[in-house]
């Protein structure tokens, strides 16, 4: 019976025949030599078994942009040939377990996306499009996944002035500007899932609905959510009363939460 320094041929080939990426010339001889040794069948299963917990990982479609651009423009050199030796497939499995449990802690938490102060920081940005029109029952003509911007002008006096749409870390964030005389406030809704909630800040129960208020970029951001969609206001001069006032109003049921 073959042992493994005996096998004509080398680890790379051994990996390859496990991924089925191994020319077909070679595979016989890969074949006939694994019918033949016990210790290669049960190091090509510890191959197989690798290879499979990196793909349920999931990691090359959710690694970290940042990672997988060093990683695809680090310079690439052709593997020295060099002879099988045992142990290599254990230490093989180990580096990549370890690079799972490292994708873990670099994958974003949460829902992924933005964060609230960077959907913040888009909000505070000028408007680039027109003002919507009302859609009735307290409630503008725009809204993001179902979720309606409120109108503040009747009960308020805050105006609808101009909009915006920007993409960040891959989410859309839709902002209304409303002015009342020289202040102005921007309300965003982040598409998608809700997002992480920022630990700074002071969370308010404001008629059911928790606010957090904090500061961000020399600006007053509340954050909260509706039918699970992170909400922002962005304003300067404005006071936290009533950034919150206008967070939590359900304009008599007409504004849905």
């Amino acid at each position: 019976m073959s042992t493994p320094a005996d096998i004509p041929f080398d680890e790379h080939e051994l990996a390859a025949y496990a991924d089925g990426t191994l020319d077909a010339g070679r595979r016989a001889s890969v074949e006939a030599a694994l019918a033949e040794s016990a210790e290669l069948r049960g190091n090509l299963a510890d191959q197989r078994r690798s290879l499979t917990a990196i793909r349920a990982a999931n990691l090359e479609t959710h690694a970290p942009m940042a990672l997988r651009e060093r990683l695809e423009s680090a310079p690439r050199e052709a593997p020295a040939r060099r002879s099988w030796r045992p142990g290599w497939f254990a230490g093989m499995a180990a580096a990549l377990a370890a690079i799972a449990v490292l994708a873990v802690f670099l994958l974003p938490s949460g829902a992924g996306g933005p964060t609230v102060a960077e959907a913040a920081a888009a909000a505070a940005r000028p408007a680039t499009q027109a003002a919507p029109g009302s859609g009735g029952d307290k409630l503008l003509d725009i809204s993001v996944d179902g979720v309606a911007f409120p109108d503040y002008a009747g009960k308020f006096g805050w105006k609808a002035t101009g909009s915006r749409t920007d993409e960040v870390d891959g989410r859309s964030v839709t902002t209304v500007v409303y002015s009342k005389g020289s202040q102005t406030v921007r309300y965003a809704i982040v598409a998608g899932d809700a997002l992480d909630a920022p630990s700074e800040g002071t969370v308010t129960d404001v008629e059911g609905t928790s606010v957090r208020v904090l500061d961000a970029d020399g600006r007053r951001v509340a954050t909260w959510q509706r039918k699970g969609q992170t909400c922002v206001l962005v304003a300067k001069g404005v006071d936290d009363a009533t950034l919150r006032e206008l967070a939590a109003w359900r304009g008599q049921g007409s504004v849905d939460f």
